[in-house]
């Protein structure tokens, strides 16, 4: 077998610098390059009558769970029709309530507005507070202009001082944001996930402390919930009574909220929220099993078209558990095959056809020990990559009959890679490829060729994949030395030669 490699150049132009890919626990995906607000420094010029939203979020608080500080705002004439408290949080991804109550209990929870076409009234460049510094930033796909700043590592106080700038249109403020404390959770332990099967979940903590406590059942927006708890330190949550099942695409976040204002801001309305909480998700349950279905074959290659010289892979499925999975591309769609997809190429490195396999059907695998680069032998960190031995079934084929040479030796292409032990792997990636993870295959379990980049996220609903509702998890998948998640790979850099 003969190595390639394939550099490709791409058409280079400015791209939005805060593009980003984020989950409902982090907001939408945003571009802070997008629709730009005059400033306006004059104080005759600056607003009254409005009303602003400002939400600092602690998240986690355990090792291998994503521990993170999170801050939105959002000012504008009138945020009545988005939430009545906490707005900001509201518009990205949050509990949309008209008020928080604190009598124990649940309470009801409004649907997150759509098509709003909301915009924030501009209160300066930034928000400067600690360690954060919330920016302007603009989400096409939702129409919203917020502030925003998403952070990892803890936040280091629970009084959080912030700023409005003088030039912005709300005039100058100092102000104190409130963040409670990250609770002391004892059951369930952090990191774990809830078991949605059962008929409770035991919420165990250490009571006391400023804020309100209160358990959040959150995944789509038809089936978000909000409890009040008593601060007692202990809640049994009954499942079966809130309507869930193990069914059920959601997770659980105890946490603490902590409203103050509404406070005068130079003639503007400001409300300000402080929360801490800790995400549980759920148990993944039974993935779904979908073969790819074999196929005829189209017509035979066309010599004057072009003729097989090389192929290169690409793959996308589901981690969990150390297996590879099949999912669902959406709630609502129909469940789809985790696929090893082959892209064949005649001798000018045009794609003539592709062959697809379930990659589902696998079995965890000892890790190949060298990776050949350029040649040269580069031995692996055994425990840094996930390694699997490919079982591939007939699979889909739109190449036509190929004519048979000292390696072809079946007029059927999917002979060729059936007929062939291959180990799919991967891991860190080479100084060549770059990013996160690459994808690796070896034909013969002991020496792997990297052939394209991987992007990995994190699936909050197990089996379902809903972009953008993605983000890298950061809990390592001991089974596999891998992240638990949904991979796929793209743009492939290498052809392996027939």
């Amino acid at each position: 077998m003969k190595l390639l490699l394939m550099v490709y150049l791409a058409a280079c132009g400015p791209t939005p610098s805060g593009q980003v890919r984020v989950d409902e626990d982090t907001g939408p995906g945003v571009s802070d390059t997008g629709q730009t607000v005059e400033a306006t420094p004059d104080p005759a010029h600056w607003v009254v009558g409005q009303s602003g939203s400002l939400v600092v979020i602690r998240t986690g608080a355990a090792p291998h769970v994503s521990r993170g500080v999170r801050a939105y705002g959002l000012f504008a004439p009138d945020l009545e029709p988005v939430a009545g408290t906490a707005a900001a949080w509201c518009m990205t991804g949050g509990p949309c309530a008209d008020s928080w109550p604190t009598a124990p209990g649940p309470f009801a929870l409004r649907p997150r507005p759509e098509g709003l076409g909301l915009v924030s009234s501009w209160v300066g460049d930034a928000i400067v507070m600690d360690r954060l510094q919330p920016t302007y930033a603009f989400d096409e796909r939702t129409g919203l202009g917020f502030y925003r700043d998403v952070r990892g590592g803890s936040l280091g106080v629970t009084d959080l001082e912030f700023t409005f700038e003088h030039r912005g249109e709300w005039g100058p403020f100092d102000g104190l944001i409130q963040v409670p404390a990250a609770m002391e959770i004892t059951s369930p332990q952090i990191g774990s996930r809830v078991d949605l099967s059962a008929d409770t979940v035991a919420f165990r903590w250490t009571p006391g402390g400023p804020g309100q406590v209160y358990l959040r059942v959150h995944g789509r927006s038809e089936t978000d919930q909000m409890h009040v708890l008593d601060d007692d330190g202990e809640h049994d949550f009954d499942l079966r009574g809130a309507g869930l099942t193990d069914a059920s695409r959601v997770a659980l976040s105890l946490g603490r909220y902590l409203e103050s204002g509404p406070v005068d801001v130079n003639g503007n309305s400001l409300s300000i929220v402080g929360a801490s909480e800790q995400r549980f998700d759920r148990v993944c349950g039974a993935y779904p099993e979908i073969a790819a279905p074999d196929a005829g074959w189209p017509g035979q290659f066309d010599p004057g078209i072009g003729l097989p010289y090389g192929f290169s892979m690409s793959f996308t499925g589901m981690v969990d558990g150390g297996m590879l999975h099949d999912y669902f591309r959406g709630a609502k769609e129909a469940p789809t095959s985790a696929e090893l997809r082959v892209d064949v190429y005649d001798e000018m490195f045009d794609v003539l056809c592709s062959l697809h396999y379930d990659a589902s059907q696998v079995s965890p695998a000892p890790p190949v020990l060298q990776r050949l680069d350029f040649q040269k032998l580069l031995a692996f960190d055994v425990d840094a990559y996930g390694t699997w031995e490919l079982q591939l079934s007939e699979g889909v084929n739109s190449c036509g009959p190929a004519e048979l040479t000292a390696t072809i030796r079946s007029p059927d292409l999917r002979d060729y890679f059936i007929d062939t032990p291959w180990r799919l792997q991967f891991g860190p990636p080479s100084e060549l490829m770059g990013g996160d993870y690459s994808l690796y295959l070896s034909p013969d379990g002991t020496t792997a060729y990297e052939l394209e980049k991987l992007t990995a996220y994190r699936v909050s609903t197990c089996d379902v994949v809903e972009s953008p509702a993605v983000v890298l998890d950061s809990r390592p998948d001991h089974a596999t030395g891998v992240q638990p998640g949904y991979y796929e790979s793209y743009n492939p850099g290498r052809i392996l030669l027939f």
